[in-house]
């Protein structure tokens, strides 16, 4: 008896240790399948994080490593930060399981605190000029690109309105891994503001590393001594020239725009001959030699500045609208769509910027004894102190290619250096340079709406909605009860 029990004992602990061993098994094999076989799938409002087949095709396709570099805190205490954390470590989740599949070391995602991590932060510094937090950095190789905050979401009227993440991650890996800069000319020998300059007033040297941030390639240039504008321009800045050019140079701005399609950003300060009157004329811009007087309360700083609030409804001017931001400018001068311009169908030019209702342009400022508004001479307001003009051109299939673009300010000062990162200085010329780049809008992704959804209840709803959620539980709680006392009984 003694032994049958014995070994009735010896065949139930087998036939759990087996039990045990089988249960292990199976759990293990099933992890192994569910981590090589398994899907995904976004169960946020409007698919926010996933990425769209486009992005897809991208990624597929890259020939070498990627590196994100992240400077947004995990932890802050303003909410605005935590959900731009929390919206582009999901979405950048999505882009490393996209391109694990196909390339398992081409994707990575480096979180780096700056204040902490001082010395990987002084690393990124030297090989990026990294030193900025709350941006995002993609890089492949020397070529890298920032992506700011506002690149990431949709404003409207002040509210944010879409997400979107995918286009400006997807477009900063296009970029970086296109293997060629654009490269941007700084005009040089009429005086003009200097790109190594740091001194407040007249220096660009804050603009220099904005650019630069952008992945693009920025050189100065004295065309008195060239025979052109270099082949390899994108864009030409003029910016505050102090003497007129010379004939010859102007010639050879007028070729480079009309006969490369080239693309050019003019800079002219008040009071001062540029000699680019007959060029800006063929473009349909007129900068009159007067003064900007603005007498609206909202218009004008403390201290006698504008206060630009008046935005032409562009791809440049966006941003600003949505985001309510204002342009803080010195002494202007009209920069305005020519009236006697000729007809050209090729070409269209409008307003970008103007001061309030209350301005006019005069031009009798140089007697300040003597500013007032006269009818007869002035131009009354609003004035128009920023216009660009969009060139095509017709091909013999009928076909309208993309020709030059000029865009003309009537103000230089506003991307000094104790200027540019004032209120939306920095984004308005920003968007001006991509905007004559063509890279304003570089993938078609739409950004995903983000909607506030909230529920109003009542007490009694509340009540319903609070028993209908404990039942389960009350439930599971009560057999739980009855299966304990039955056993003990």
């Amino acid at each position: 008896m003694k032994d049958e029990f014995k070994q009735a004992g010896w065949s139930r602990a087998i036939n759990r240790t087996l039990q045990i061993i089988f249960a292990i098994t199976f759990i293990l094999v099933i992890n192994i399948i569910a981590a090589r076989q398994f899907t995904r799938h976004d169960l946020t409002q409007n698919h926010r994080y996933s990425l769209s087949a486009e992005s897809l095709a991208y990624l597929k396709a890259l020939k070498g490593p990627i590196d994100v570099y992240v400077t947004i805190p995990r932890q802050s205490d303003q909410k605005e930060v935590v959900t731009l954390y929390n919206d582009v470590s999901n979405i950048l989740r999505e882009y490393e399981f996209a391109v694990k599949s196909i390339h398992p070391d081409f994707f990575k995602v480096h979180y780096i605190d700056i204040y902490q991590q001082r010395k990987v932060a002084e690393e990124l510094n030297q090989r990026f000029g990294l030193q900025k937090d709350n941006v995002v950095y993609v890089a492949s190789g020397k070529q890298f690109q920032v992506i700011l905050p506002s690149d990431l979401y949709e404003v409207e009227s002040g509210k944010i309105t879409g997400f979107k993440g995918e286009q400006a991650i997807t477009s900063a890996i296009l970029e970086v891994t296109s293997g060629s800069k654009d490269k941007i000319y700084f005009l040089t020998g009429h005086g003009e503001m200097r790109i190594d300059d740091t001194s407040p007033l007249r220096g660009l040297s804050e603009l220099y590393h904005s650019l630069q941030e952008r992945n693009l390639d920025v050189a100065a240039i004295d065309l008195s001594t060239r025979s052109d504008v270099p082949e390899d321009a994108s864009c030409l800045i003029i910016p505050s020239p102090q003497s007129p050019l010379l004939a010859s140079e102007a010639q050879k701005v007028r070729h480079y725009l009309e006969e490369d399609n080239g693309r050019a950003i003019f800079l002219l300060d008040p009071a001062q001959n540029h000699g680019l009157d007959e060029l800006l004329y063929e473009w349909g811009i007129l900068s009159d030699d007067m003064l900007v007087i603005d007498t609206g309360k909202d218009f004008q700083s403390a201290e006698g500045d504008l206060i630009i609030r008046r935005y032409a409804e562009h791809s440049i001017t966006k941003p600003l609208i949505d985001f309510q931001l204002p342009i803080l400018v010195g002494l202007s001068r009209p920069a305005r769509p020519h009236p006697g311009a000729p007809l050209d169908e090729r070409q269209s030019t409008i307003t970008l910027i103007a001061s309030s209702d209350e301005s006019w342009g005069e031009r009798a400022y140089f007697d300040s004894d003597t500013i007032k508004f006269d009818s007869s001479t002035d131009l009354i307001g609003p004035v128009s102190i920023a216009a660009l003009t969009e060139r095509r051109v017709n091909s013999e299939l009928g076909i309208n290619i993309p020709g030059g673009r000029v865009v003309a300010f009537g103000n230089a000062d506003f991307i000094s250096n104790n200027r540019f990162n004032t209120l939306g200085n920095k984004l308005l010329f920003t968007n001006t340079v991509l905007w004559t780049l063509d890279r304003e809008s570089l993938l078609s992704i739409p950004p995903k709406s983000i909607e506030d959804i909230q529920f109003t209840l009542s007490r009694q709803d509340l009540l319903r909605t609070g028993m209908g959620l404990s039942i389960l539980p009350a439930v599971v709680l009560i057999l739980g009860i009855s299966i304990s006392w039955m056993r003990r009984r």
